[in-house]
Protein backbone atom coordinates (compact mmCIF):
# COMPACT_ATOMS: atom_id res chain seq x y z
CA UNK A 1 0.00 0.00 0.00
CA UNK A 2 2.77 2.31 0.71
CA UNK A 3 4.53 1.46 -2.63
CA UNK A 4 1.39 2.02 -4.39
CA UNK A 5 0.59 5.42 -2.59
CA UNK A 6 4.12 6.81 -3.05
CA UNK A 7 4.30 5.69 -6.92
CA UNK A 8 0.52 7.78 -7.12
CA UNK A 9 2.03 10.52 -5.37
CA UNK A 10 5.02 10.91 -7.27
CA UNK A 11 3.31 10.77 -11.04
CA UNK A 12 1.36 13.50 -10.21
CA UNK A 13 1.94 16.19 -12.72
CA UNK A 14 0.94 19.51 -14.34
CA UNK A 15 -1.86 20.29 -16.84
CA UNK A 16 -0.44 23.86 -16.80
CA UNK A 17 1.27 26.33 -13.87
CA UNK A 18 -0.38 27.59 -10.69
CA UNK A 19 -1.58 31.19 -10.72
CA UNK A 20 0.89 31.74 -8.17
CA UNK A 21 3.99 30.48 -10.13
CA UNK A 22 2.62 32.22 -13.20
CA UNK A 23 3.02 35.48 -11.15
CA UNK A 24 6.25 34.41 -10.18
CA UNK A 25 7.56 33.73 -14.11
CA UNK A 26 8.63 30.29 -13.49
CA UNK A 27 8.12 28.31 -16.95
CA UNK A 28 9.50 24.84 -16.23
CA UNK A 29 7.51 22.88 -15.22
CA UNK A 30 8.36 19.58 -13.42
CA UNK A 31 6.93 16.50 -14.81
CA UNK A 32 7.60 13.89 -12.42
CA UNK A 33 8.39 14.65 -8.61
CA UNK A 34 10.85 12.53 -7.26
CA UNK A 35 10.39 13.29 -4.06
CA UNK A 36 7.42 12.63 -1.52
CA UNK A 37 6.59 13.97 1.95
CA UNK A 38 5.78 11.24 4.31
CA UNK A 39 3.96 12.61 7.83
CA UNK A 40 3.08 9.90 10.68
CA UNK A 41 0.54 10.71 12.81
CA UNK A 42 -1.34 7.89 15.53
CA UNK A 43 -2.63 4.92 12.91
CA UNK A 44 -2.14 6.64 9.85
CA UNK A 45 0.74 7.59 7.24
CA UNK A 46 -0.15 10.62 4.87
CA UNK A 47 2.22 10.49 1.84
CA UNK A 48 1.75 13.87 -0.30
CA UNK A 49 3.52 15.52 -3.05
CA UNK A 50 3.11 19.08 -4.89
CA UNK A 51 3.93 20.63 -8.07
CA UNK A 52 2.53 22.51 -10.26
CA UNK A 53 -1.11 21.24 -10.57
CA UNK A 54 -1.10 21.26 -6.89
CA UNK A 55 -1.34 18.88 -4.40
CA UNK A 56 -2.06 15.56 -3.36
CA UNK A 57 -2.02 13.63 0.15
CA UNK A 58 -3.07 10.07 0.18
CA UNK A 59 -3.90 8.79 3.58
CA UNK A 60 -2.11 5.08 4.61
CA UNK A 61 -3.37 3.20 7.35
CA UNK A 62 -0.67 1.92 9.83
CA UNK A 63 -1.00 -1.64 11.62
CA UNK A 64 0.84 0.39 15.04
CA UNK A 65 -2.27 2.13 15.99
CA UNK A 66 -0.05 3.64 18.99
CA UNK A 67 2.41 5.79 16.77
CA UNK A 68 3.03 8.75 19.09
CA UNK A 69 5.22 11.80 19.38
CA UNK A 70 8.34 11.41 19.26
CA UNK A 71 7.53 8.68 16.91
CA UNK A 72 5.82 10.80 14.76
CA UNK A 73 7.72 12.16 11.73
CA UNK A 74 7.20 14.93 9.26
CA UNK A 75 9.99 14.37 6.64
CA UNK A 76 10.89 14.68 2.48
CA UNK A 77 12.44 11.55 1.07
CA UNK A 78 13.02 10.11 -2.48
CA UNK A 79 10.52 8.50 -4.06
CA UNK A 80 12.16 5.70 -6.41
CA UNK A 81 14.09 4.01 -3.26
CA UNK A 82 11.06 3.92 -1.54
CA UNK A 83 9.09 2.33 -4.17
CA UNK A 84 11.53 -0.09 -4.72
CA UNK A 85 11.90 -1.03 -1.43
CA UNK A 86 8.36 -1.71 -0.61
CA UNK A 87 7.37 -3.76 -3.41
CA UNK A 88 10.27 -5.96 -3.11
CA UNK A 89 8.77 -6.88 0.60
CA UNK A 90 7.12 -9.34 1.09
CA UNK A 91 5.24 -8.36 4.31
CA UNK A 92 4.75 -4.74 6.02
CA UNK A 93 7.44 -2.72 6.45
CA UNK A 94 8.58 -0.36 9.71
CA UNK A 95 9.59 2.88 9.14
CA UNK A 96 11.61 5.09 11.90
CA UNK A 97 13.78 8.19 11.73
CA UNK A 98 17.16 7.72 13.03
CA UNK A 99 20.29 10.26 12.67
CA UNK A 100 20.88 9.04 9.34
CA UNK A 101 17.70 9.44 7.79
CA UNK A 102 14.61 7.39 7.29
CA UNK A 103 14.77 3.41 8.32
CA UNK A 104 12.83 1.41 6.29
CA UNK A 105 12.76 -2.23 7.40
CA UNK A 106 12.01 -6.16 7.14
CA UNK A 107 12.36 -9.49 8.94
CA UNK A 108 15.20 -9.60 6.23
CA UNK A 109 16.94 -6.25 5.78
CA UNK A 110 16.75 -2.92 6.07
CA UNK A 111 17.08 0.60 4.48
CA UNK A 112 18.40 4.18 5.40
CA UNK A 113 17.12 6.70 2.93
CA UNK A 114 18.26 10.12 3.09
CA UNK A 115 16.27 12.76 3.88
CA UNK A 116 15.28 15.26 0.82
CA UNK A 117 15.29 19.25 1.55
CA UNK A 118 12.06 20.42 2.95
CA UNK A 119 10.16 21.68 0.04
CA UNK A 120 8.55 25.56 0.78
CA UNK A 121 4.47 25.03 0.88
CA UNK A 122 2.74 26.52 -2.22
CA UNK A 123 0.25 29.20 -1.32
CA UNK A 124 -3.56 27.86 -1.73
CA UNK A 125 -6.87 29.91 -1.18
CA UNK A 126 -9.87 29.08 0.38
CA UNK A 127 -12.06 27.50 -2.11
CA UNK A 128 -16.39 27.20 -1.51
CA UNK A 129 -17.48 23.81 -0.87
CA UNK A 130 -19.87 23.08 -4.67
CA UNK A 131 -20.72 19.86 -3.76
CA UNK A 132 -20.79 16.71 -1.13
CA UNK A 133 -21.05 12.86 -2.21
CA UNK A 134 -19.71 9.94 -0.97
CA UNK A 135 -16.10 9.03 -2.64
CA UNK A 136 -17.25 5.51 -3.59
CA UNK A 137 -19.90 6.86 -5.59
CA UNK A 138 -17.21 9.10 -7.69
CA UNK A 139 -14.74 6.11 -7.75
CA UNK A 140 -16.70 3.95 -9.48
CA UNK A 141 -18.62 6.42 -11.70
CA UNK A 142 -14.80 6.71 -12.66
CA UNK A 143 -14.31 4.06 -13.42
CA UNK A 144 -16.89 2.88 -15.14
CA UNK A 145 -15.98 5.36 -18.01
CA UNK A 146 -12.63 6.47 -18.16
CA UNK A 147 -11.82 3.51 -20.33
CA UNK A 148 -13.04 5.57 -23.51
CA UNK A 149 -11.49 8.84 -22.88
CA UNK A 150 -7.99 7.66 -24.63
CA UNK A 151 -9.46 5.72 -27.58
CA UNK A 152 -10.72 6.56 -30.48
CA UNK A 153 -10.20 8.40 -33.43
CA UNK A 154 -10.68 12.12 -34.87
CA UNK A 155 -13.71 12.70 -36.45
CA UNK A 156 -16.55 15.52 -36.54
CA UNK A 157 -19.39 14.71 -34.23
CA UNK A 158 -17.35 15.14 -31.02
CA UNK A 159 -14.35 17.89 -31.49
CA UNK A 160 -11.43 16.12 -29.53
CA UNK A 161 -11.09 16.54 -25.90
CA UNK A 162 -9.29 15.10 -22.81
CA UNK A 163 -9.95 14.85 -19.34
CA UNK A 164 -13.33 13.86 -17.33
CA UNK A 165 -16.29 16.00 -17.23
CA UNK A 166 -18.25 16.52 -14.04
CA UNK A 167 -21.29 17.99 -15.06
CA UNK A 168 -24.00 18.33 -12.45
CA UNK A 169 -27.48 20.32 -11.67
CA UNK A 170 -27.11 20.21 -8.00
CA UNK A 171 -28.99 16.52 -7.59
CA UNK A 172 -27.31 14.14 -9.99
CA UNK A 173 -23.80 14.62 -10.89
CA UNK A 174 -22.72 13.03 -14.41
CA UNK A 175 -19.15 11.82 -15.14
CA UNK A 176 -18.50 12.41 -18.91
CA UNK A 177 -15.68 10.79 -20.95
CA UNK A 178 -15.24 11.03 -24.90
CA UNK A 179 -12.90 9.93 -26.99
CA UNK A 180 -12.96 12.88 -29.31
CA UNK A 181 -14.98 10.73 -32.86
CA UNK A 182 -17.10 7.87 -32.13
CA UNK A 183 -18.05 7.33 -28.30
CA UNK A 184 -19.16 8.93 -24.94
CA UNK A 185 -19.58 7.48 -21.78
CA UNK A 186 -22.10 9.01 -19.63
CA UNK A 187 -22.57 7.75 -15.61
CA UNK A 188 -24.59 9.38 -12.88
CA UNK A 189 -24.91 9.41 -9.16
CA UNK A 190 -26.80 11.61 -6.84
CA UNK A 191 -25.16 14.38 -4.69
CA UNK A 192 -25.80 17.57 -2.81
CA UNK A 193 -24.71 20.95 -3.66
CA UNK A 194 -25.14 23.42 -6.40
CA UNK A 195 -24.80 22.97 -10.08
CA UNK A 196 -21.40 22.88 -11.44
CA UNK A 197 -19.29 22.06 -14.28
CA UNK A 198 -15.65 21.05 -14.04
CA UNK A 199 -13.36 19.37 -16.42
CA UNK A 200 -10.45 17.06 -14.70
CA UNK A 201 -7.39 17.02 -16.37
CA UNK A 202 -6.07 13.11 -16.90
CA UNK A 203 -2.79 13.61 -15.65
CA UNK A 204 -4.05 13.80 -12.05
CA UNK A 205 -6.94 10.63 -12.26
CA UNK A 206 -4.24 8.00 -10.95
CA UNK A 207 -4.27 10.50 -7.86
CA UNK A 208 -7.68 11.39 -7.69
CA UNK A 209 -9.14 7.65 -7.58
CA UNK A 210 -6.44 6.70 -5.25
CA UNK A 211 -7.74 9.08 -2.46
CA UNK A 212 -11.59 7.86 -3.36
CA UNK A 213 -10.28 4.89 -2.77
CA UNK A 214 -8.74 5.75 0.63
CA UNK A 215 -12.07 7.66 1.66
CA UNK A 216 -14.09 4.66 0.43
CA UNK A 217 -17.63 4.94 1.68
CA UNK A 218 -16.90 8.37 3.71
CA UNK A 219 -18.48 11.66 2.11
CA UNK A 220 -15.77 14.23 0.65
CA UNK A 221 -16.34 17.78 -0.49
CA UNK A 222 -15.71 18.71 -3.83
CA UNK A 223 -14.40 23.11 -4.10
CA UNK A 224 -13.83 24.62 -6.91
CA UNK A 225 -13.05 28.83 -7.41
CA UNK A 226 -15.86 30.64 -8.81
CA UNK A 227 -13.84 30.36 -12.49
CA UNK A 228 -13.91 26.96 -12.17
CA UNK A 229 -9.55 27.15 -12.63
CA UNK A 230 -8.86 25.26 -9.33
CA UNK A 231 -10.39 22.50 -7.69
CA UNK A 232 -9.99 21.09 -4.24
CA UNK A 233 -11.32 17.29 -3.11
CA UNK A 234 -11.16 16.63 0.15
CA UNK A 235 -12.31 13.41 2.32
CA UNK A 236 -12.07 12.92 6.18
CA UNK A 237 -8.03 11.94 5.75
CA UNK A 238 -6.78 12.86 2.67
CA UNK A 239 -7.10 15.67 0.14
CA UNK A 240 -6.58 16.60 -3.84
CA UNK A 241 -5.66 20.14 -5.23
CA UNK A 242 -4.88 20.55 -8.95
CA UNK A 243 -5.24 23.15 -11.23
CA UNK A 244 -8.11 22.70 -13.99
CA UNK A 245 -8.35 22.18 -17.50
CA UNK A 246 -9.52 25.22 -19.72
CA UNK A 247 -12.99 25.43 -18.35
CA UNK A 248 -13.83 26.93 -21.76
CA UNK A 249 -13.25 23.61 -23.17
CA UNK A 250 -16.84 21.48 -22.41
CA UNK A 251 -17.76 18.94 -24.98
CA UNK A 252 -21.33 19.44 -26.57
CA UNK A 253 -22.00 15.45 -25.74
CA UNK A 254 -25.71 16.41 -25.39
CA UNK A 255 -25.84 17.03 -29.41
CA UNK A 256 -25.18 13.29 -29.94
CA UNK A 257 -27.69 12.04 -27.26
CA UNK A 258 -30.59 10.48 -29.14
CA UNK A 259 -33.34 11.99 -28.54
CA UNK A 260 -37.00 10.07 -29.40
CA UNK A 261 -35.67 6.69 -29.77
CA UNK A 262 -38.24 5.18 -32.14
CA UNK A 263 -35.71 2.22 -32.39
CA UNK A 264 -35.11 -0.12 -30.24
CA UNK A 265 -32.97 -3.32 -29.86
CA UNK A 266 -32.41 -5.70 -26.74
CA UNK A 267 -29.69 -7.90 -26.85
CA UNK A 268 -27.26 -10.00 -24.56
CA UNK A 269 -23.84 -8.46 -24.65
CA UNK A 270 -22.02 -11.32 -25.01
CA UNK A 271 -23.99 -12.74 -28.19
CA UNK A 272 -23.26 -9.52 -30.09
CA UNK A 273 -19.75 -9.28 -28.84
CA UNK A 274 -19.26 -12.50 -30.05
CA UNK A 275 -19.93 -11.57 -32.87
CA UNK A 276 -18.39 -8.44 -33.53
CA UNK A 277 -14.98 -10.34 -32.26
CA UNK A 278 -15.79 -12.64 -35.36
CA UNK A 279 -16.02 -10.26 -37.49
CA UNK A 280 -13.32 -7.67 -36.80
CA UNK A 281 -10.97 -9.69 -38.69
CA UNK A 282 -13.06 -9.95 -41.63
CA UNK A 283 -13.53 -6.07 -41.79
CA UNK A 284 -11.66 -3.17 -44.01
CA UNK A 285 -8.55 -2.49 -42.37
CA UNK A 286 -8.93 1.43 -43.77
CA UNK A 287 -12.18 1.63 -42.90
CA UNK A 288 -12.94 -1.04 -39.93
CA UNK A 289 -16.58 -0.18 -40.35
CA UNK A 290 -19.53 -2.51 -39.53
CA UNK A 291 -22.60 -2.12 -40.81
CA UNK A 292 -25.96 -3.11 -38.61
CA UNK A 293 -29.20 -4.24 -40.55
CA UNK A 294 -32.17 -3.74 -38.15
CA UNK A 295 -35.69 -5.90 -39.09
CA UNK A 296 -38.80 -7.58 -36.79
CA UNK A 297 -37.04 -10.02 -34.36
CA UNK A 298 -33.46 -9.85 -35.73
CA UNK A 299 -30.55 -7.33 -36.66
CA UNK A 300 -27.79 -8.52 -38.74
CA UNK A 301 -23.82 -7.23 -38.43
CA UNK A 302 -22.06 -7.42 -41.37
CA UNK A 303 -18.83 -6.30 -42.96
CA UNK A 304 -16.94 -5.80 -46.18
CA UNK A 305 -13.35 -6.17 -47.57
CA UNK A 306 -11.98 -6.57 -50.58
CA UNK A 307 -11.91 -10.66 -49.86
CA UNK A 308 -16.12 -10.48 -49.78
CA UNK A 309 -18.95 -9.54 -47.54
CA UNK A 310 -19.24 -11.30 -43.58
CA UNK A 311 -23.00 -11.56 -42.08
CA UNK A 312 -24.05 -12.55 -39.34
CA UNK A 313 -27.71 -12.83 -37.86
CA UNK A 314 -28.80 -12.53 -34.60
CA UNK A 315 -32.39 -12.71 -32.79
CA UNK A 316 -33.58 -9.81 -30.85
CA UNK A 317 -36.02 -8.16 -29.68
CA UNK A 318 -36.79 -5.00 -31.67
CA UNK A 319 -39.40 -2.16 -32.24
CA UNK A 320 -39.58 0.86 -34.36
CA UNK A 321 -39.06 -0.20 -38.05
CA UNK A 322 -36.07 -1.24 -40.14
CA UNK A 323 -32.84 0.20 -40.05
CA UNK A 324 -29.51 0.37 -41.43
CA UNK A 325 -26.48 2.16 -39.78
CA UNK A 326 -22.51 1.67 -40.25
CA UNK A 327 -20.41 1.83 -36.77
CA UNK A 328 -16.96 1.66 -36.32
CA UNK A 329 -16.29 -1.65 -35.37
CA UNK A 330 -13.72 -1.34 -32.59
CA UNK A 331 -15.54 1.42 -30.78
CA UNK A 332 -18.95 -0.36 -30.89
CA UNK A 333 -17.00 -3.54 -29.84
CA UNK A 334 -15.18 -1.73 -26.76
CA UNK A 335 -18.80 -0.22 -26.09
CA UNK A 336 -20.78 -3.94 -25.75
CA UNK A 337 -17.99 -4.55 -23.38
CA UNK A 338 -20.38 -4.50 -20.42
CA UNK A 339 -21.75 -7.58 -18.96
CA UNK A 340 -26.03 -8.35 -19.09
CA UNK A 341 -28.48 -7.78 -21.29
CA UNK A 342 -28.05 -4.37 -23.52
CA UNK A 343 -30.49 -1.70 -24.92
CA UNK A 344 -29.63 -0.60 -27.81
CA UNK A 345 -31.82 3.18 -28.79
CA UNK A 346 -31.37 4.76 -32.19
CA UNK A 347 -33.15 8.24 -33.31
CA UNK A 348 -32.65 8.65 -37.31
CA UNK A 349 -34.47 11.52 -37.41
CA UNK A 350 -31.32 13.69 -35.78
CA UNK A 351 -27.88 12.88 -36.05
CA UNK A 352 -27.44 9.71 -35.90
CA UNK A 353 -26.14 8.09 -32.96
CA UNK A 354 -26.25 4.58 -30.95
CA UNK A 355 -27.13 4.81 -27.44
CA UNK A 356 -26.33 1.63 -25.05
CA UNK A 357 -27.64 0.89 -21.79
CA UNK A 358 -25.89 -1.56 -19.39
CA UNK A 359 -24.56 -0.21 -16.17
CA UNK A 360 -24.01 3.13 -17.71
CA UNK A 361 -24.74 4.81 -20.82
CA UNK A 362 -21.99 4.74 -24.34
CA UNK A 363 -23.23 7.02 -26.76
CA UNK A 364 -21.66 5.99 -30.15
CA UNK A 365 -21.94 8.13 -33.07
CA UNK A 366 -22.71 7.01 -36.90
CA UNK A 367 -19.43 7.15 -39.25
CA UNK A 368 -21.97 8.12 -41.97
CA UNK A 369 -25.66 9.41 -42.32
CA UNK A 370 -27.86 5.66 -42.04
CA UNK A 371 -29.79 4.46 -45.28
CA UNK A 372 -33.05 3.17 -44.95
CA UNK A 373 -33.91 -0.06 -45.37
CA UNK A 374 -34.85 -1.42 -48.52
Amino acid sequence: MLALAATIASQFHSEQLTGFEQTEQLTTRKRRASTVRLTAQPGLLMVRSRTTAGEISIPVTLSNDALLPPDAFDLWVDTGMLVQYCRRAKDSVGLSVTAEGLQLRTDQNQLTLSLSPTQEELPWEALPVRATFRASALLDSLLHVRHLRATGENRAILSAWRGILLDGNGHVLRSVAGNGGFAVALHSFAYAGEALRVLLPPGELNGLQALLAAEQSEDVTLATDDAGSRLELRGARGYLRMNLMDHLAYPKYQAVIPKGNPLVVQIESDVIRQALRQLLPLADPHQRAVTMSIGRGAITLSVQSEFGVGRIPLEAETEGGEYVVRFHLPQLLQACSVRGLLKLTMSPKQTPALLIRGPYVVVVAVMRPPQAAA
